[in-house]
C-alpha cells in the first residue's frame, strides 16, 4: 500500500511540476512566447495567469484575449472560464447567453465544472430559457464526474 501511495504521490508531482511552466515567476515568459506560438494549453495558463494575477498582473481583457483563443482552439478550460469572464464582465462586456454558450461547448467535452456551470445557468435561466429538466441532466452529469457542488444541487432538486 505504502508504495502505490507512494507512486501516487510521484506522478500526480511530475504533473504538477510539468505543468507549472506558467506559474513559478520564473517561466511566464515562456508560457507568453509559447501562447503567442499558438499553443492552445499554453494559451489558456496565459490567460488563467492573466485572470488570476499569478506571475504576472491582473489584467481581465488580456486573460478573455488569451482564453478565446483557447477555447477558439477547443479547449474545455479556456471555454468554462472565458464563460465565468462573460457572466460576472470582467475583461468583456457581460453577457449571460455567450457565457451559457461557452459552458455548453465545454461541458459536453465532459468538463464537470461547465457541467456544473451550465445546470445553474439552466435553474436560473441565465442565458438560456429556465428548465429544471436541463438544470438536472447537466448537474447529474458533473455528479457522476465527481462534482460535490453539482450532487448537492442535484439532491435538492430531486427532493423538491
Amino acid at each position: 500500500m505504502k508504495r502505490l501511495l507512494f507512486f501516487v504521490f510521484l506522478v500526480f508531482g511530475i504533473i504538477n511540476v510539468s505543468s507549472a511552466d506558467c506559474y513559478d515567476g520564473n517561466d511566464i515568459n515562456d508560457c507568453i512566447q509559447k501562447a503567442e506560438q499558438g499553443q492552445p494549453y499554453y494559451q489558456y495558463l496565459l490567460g488563467f495567469s492573466y485572470q488570476t494575477g499569478r506571475d504576472i498582473r491582473r489584467d481581465y481583457k488580456k486573460a478573455a484575449y488569451w482564453y478565446e483563443k483557447a477555447a477558439n482552439a477547443g479547449n474545455p478550460n479556456a471555454q468554462n472560464n472565458l464563460g465565468l469572464l462573460y457572466e460576472n464582465g470582467q475583461g468583456v462586456s457581460k453577457n449571460y447567453k455567450k457565457a451559457a454558450k461557452l459552458y455548453k461547448l465545454s461541458a459536453e467535452q465532459g468538463f464537470d465544472r461547465a457541467q456544473f456551470n451550465l445546470g445553474v445557468s439552466y435553474y436560473t435561466g441565465s442565458g438560456v430559457k429556465k428548465s429544471k429538466k436541463e438544470a438536472i441532466k447537466w448537474f447529474r452529469r458533473a455528479a457522476e464526474l465527481g462534482n460535490k457542488d453539482a450532487a448537492k444541487n442535484l439532491k435538492i432538486l430531486l427532493n423538491k
